[in-house]
């Protein structure tokens, strides 16, 4: 049925936008005629945008332009059209759309010889430490939570013999890839050990029938050097599993906090050839061989102050950590926390599962519950990157320099240093003015792959699987965006090695995807609304009251996340632990090693039941359900209404609301962004709509029902 023109109330459906026309017997010039055009192609897909926000809300149609709207949505529009103009142009040196699809799916895995980024041997194109660099002690160089794994002389971190043998032949692995031209000669491979040997890298021992189990190849570096990678597949079949290292994700720089409307600064800086300058013990290092040479060839008259016999095989051992070993990132990750935790406290470091980072606000409160640790400054490790973010621009210069610093006195190399600046990039990320996005051309990378997969209309699950890698990492800015990708996964797993036609509801998820890309970005300043809102239902309507208090107390609860609790042993179980009854502690370990994030999820509190009071509460929705449907399902319901109503004022559109609910499933559900409950997805999706459209951060806690006013 048609939509009269009269004011719409509710945010969706949300109208399509107009593009400019022009008379092409108008006399203009060929530059303001591609302006004009380019600005339409931008206009085009920001309605692409607008369907699928509208699909995501439960409306396949999208409103007329003519229907007047409230003053909501028409900021709501400006906003999401502002998004889509200022997408950056197509740069010049993009490939095609399948060349971009073939670009990451062959970086997707650093054996693969078909990777679009692997180039043959080149000598004088090879980086490399200088010659004369010293390792530093990677034992004593690691956190104390590393340390032990270098104890006796590593036995923590191997398998059996007989596990390590089951696992090669399940894996069906027996030689190394070996780069062709640098194993083309023996001239050739011995000059590359003499430049390894100089650098510090790697020392001779007597091969005695061993064989190396290490394979050389080399990938592209970002300044278009060589990055010299060993294929350690062999090698890790020795290793266990090592424990998950912490890298920040994008959702941990979109949880760290700014006043709002401050500019944050950010500086950064790159350790030069990390790995190769970290000495692991000798008893380690033996295990990390290349394929042997002779001593003749390898110009080794001597070792240990014994004569070698010039047709004696000799085994070139590392002595750094090999780029390619499964504990490599976790020691390189240790070795730089370490140093940052020198120069900035622990609790300054952005980190993923831990409350996110207040920097510099001054924000006050009489109620002590809701007291905030601010920081000056935070900072953050990426194997062998960091950066600071703060709001003085001489305070991040002076961490960022301190850090810097110490690096440089454990022998390490620091280059790529970026001064503080309201602009910058890190990890693929683009920091400018408190907004954080993916950087232009992994932007447009992601987005020509996928036209090239809807144009093919086919894929394999493990191609899927690949693409959903790089789209999680987009949308983690925009954690309920990953709601809309339920499908995808199912494809994934009925069809991991079968190339086949994508399914009509995942070719749906991936257009929206498409289409939304603009859309998923980060706000560092946004504040915490006063606001705070508690919903309910039950087998016959559904409920919504609010509450006015102090921003800094919803910012100080929605800080702590709802899946916190299962990690603390007396939190476990919600419900007696909301009620103050006593709870059993349980008998397995929940926390992780990681004694930082035990500090942090101990400070879980539950809502304090003072703030639930019903005499302070308004009820601002009450409603009858027509028809009877699963209780999850409802609470939903009632949900969305909760958050429609919190945005009726334009002042609530970009800020962070909390929302407390009765329902575990829903809580969980929404801090998660997604879930594999049918009752839940519809309300995740629309959630999510409404999250892209206007900018708010959801956010839910549990509580009760007990206590629910």
């Amino acid at each position: 049925m048609p939509l009269s023109p009269e004011r719409e109330r509710g945010l969706f459906p949300l109208p399509i936008l107009l593009g400019n026309s022009f008379d092409h017997e108008q006399k203009i010039s060929r530059s303001v005629a591609r302006r004009v055009l380019k600005k339409n192609h931008k206009l085009s897909w920001c309605n692409d945008g607008i369907h699928a926000l509208n699909e995501l809300a439960g409306f396949n149609d999208s409103l007329p332009t003519e229907v007047l709207r409230s003053k909501v949505v028409h900021e709501v529009i400006d906003k999401i059209k502002q998004q889509y103009l200022s997408v950056p142009d197509l740069p010049s040196d993009m490939p095609t759309a399948e060349g971009a699809l073939s670009e990451l799916l062959c970086n997707s895995s650093v054996y693969s010889i078909e990777r679009s980024d692997i180039l043959p041997y080149d000598p004088l194109n090879l980086s490399l430490p200088a010659s004369g660099a010293e390792p530093i002690d990677l034992a004593s160089a690691v956190k104390s939570s590393e340390a032990p794994f270098f104890m006796e002389g590593g036995a923590a971190m191997l398998r059996s013999h007989d596990e390590a043998s089951e696992l090669q032949h399940k894996l069906g692995l027996s030689n190394p890839y070996c780069d062709p031209v640098l194993f083309g000669s023996v001239s050739t491979y011995s000059s590359f050990l003499c430049r390894l040997k100089e650098a510090g890298m790697i020392k001779y021992v007597r091969a005695k029938g061993r064989r190396g189990t290490l394979g050389v190849f080399f990938v592209r570096k970002k300044d278009g050097s060589l990055r010299l990678i060993f294929d350690t597949r062999v090698l890790n079949c020795k290793f266990k599993s090592p424990p998950k290292t912490k890298l920040p994700s994008t959702a941990a720089f979109a949880n760290v906090e700014f006043p709002k409307n401050s500019c944050p600064y950010i500086a950064s800086g790159d350790i030069s050839n990390a790995f190769y300058r970290l000495g692991v013990p000798d008893s380690l290092g033996e295990m990390f061989a290349l394929p042997s040479i002779s001593a003749a060839d390898s110009k080794q008259f001597s070792l240990n102050g014994e004569t070698l016999d010039p047709h004696e095989l000799l085994l070139p051992v590392l002595t750094v950590l090999p780029m390619g070993w499964s504990w490599s990132v976790l020691f390189c990750q240790s070795v730089l926390e370490k140093v940052v935790e020198d120069c900035v406290s622990p609790s300054s470091l952005v980190r993923d599962k831990c409350p996110g980072i207040v920097v510099g606000s001054s924000i006050t409160t009489d109620d002590p519950s809701a007291a905030l640790s601010i920081k000056d400054v935070c900072a953050a490790v990426y194997v062998d990157n960091f950066a600071v973010q703060g709001l003085d621009p001489d305070l991040v210069n002076h961490v960022n320099e301190k850090i810097a610093s110490q690096l440089r006195s454990l022998g390490l190399v620091v280059h790529e240093v970026e001064r503080a600046a309201q602009h910058g990039e890190f990890i693929g990320l683009v920091f400018a003015g408190g907004k954080i996005c993916v950087e232009p051309k992994k932007f447009w990378k992601v987005k020509l792959a996928l036209d090239a997969i809807l144009a093919r209309n086919h894929m394999s699950g493990i191609m899927i699987e690949v693409l959903l890698g790089h789209l999680i990492w987009i949308m983690l800015c925009s954690r309920e965006a990953m709601s809309i990708l339920k499908n995808c996964y199912a494809f994934l797993r009925a069809h991991y090695l079968d190339n086949t036609q994508l399914w009509p509801s995942v070719r749906k998820e991936l257009l929206q995807v498409r289409a939304l890309l603009p859309l998923f970005t980060a706000n560092q300043c946004a504040a915490w609304s006063p606001c705070l809102f508690a919903s309910d239902a039950s087998s016959i309507g559904i409920g919504v009251c609010s509450k006015l208090v102090d921003s800094s107390l919803t910012g100080h609860l929605g800080r702590k996340s709802e899946r916190w609790r299962y990690l603390v042993d007396d939190k476990i179980s919600a419900r007696k632990s909301a009620l103050g009854l006593e709870v059993s502690s349980p008998d397995f370990l929940l926390l992780e090693h990681d004694q930082q994030l035990q500090q942090e999820v101990s400070l879980f509190e539950e809502i304090p039941h003072a703030l639930l009071e019903c005499n302070s509460w308004k009820v601002v929705h009450v409603g009858k359900l027509s028809r009877s449907e699963h209780i999850t399902r409802s609470e939903g319901r009632a949900l969305l209404h909760a958050v429609h109503h919190a945005i009726r004022s334009s002042s609530s559109l970009g800020c962070k609301i909390l929302f407390l609910v009765d329902n575990m499933s829903l809580c969980l559900g929404c801090c998660r962004g997604r879930s594999s409950k049918k009752n839940l997805v519809p309300v995740l999706r629309e959630l999510a709509a409404i999250s892209l459209a206007t900018g708010i951060k959801i956010v839910t806690r549990w509580i009760p029902s007990e206590f629910n006013p």
